[in-house]
């Protein structure tokens, strides 16, 4: 599938998650989070990728984000922000794979 994450990518991701969040946006990522449990345990269904993926392409690159993501921790100054950039990335982004994992 050609799934490939360079370092300007990360660069790109903690960019844009660098700030600090305030009281009222981390409330909203809270809400945002809390709706997306509420769905997945509503029981709907979840939407297949148009492309069929195999599951060896799918446990790569979830390998290769754990490994972007503990590089960044260890080695980024600004924990915090980068840290809750790699969670909502994780959880926006991933577990809609980790699922389809699980369903197989």
């Amino acid at each position: 599938m050609g799934l490939e994450v360079d370092e300007a990518d990360v660069a790109d991701l903690i960019e844009e998650y660098a700030e600090e969040l305030t009281t009222e946006e981390l409330k909203e990522l809270q809400k945002i989070s809390h709706s997306g449990v509420i769905i997945e345990l509503s029981g709907e269904e979840e939407v297949e990728p148009k492309e069929k993926l195999t599951s060896r392409e799918i446990s790569d690159i979830l390998g290769k984000w754990q490994e972007v993501s503990d590089f960044v921790e260890k080695r980024h100054p600004e924990k915090l922000s980068t840290g809750r950039a790699s969670a909502l990335f994780d959880d926006r982004c991933l577990t809609f794979f980790r699922n389809i994992l699980k369903r197989r």
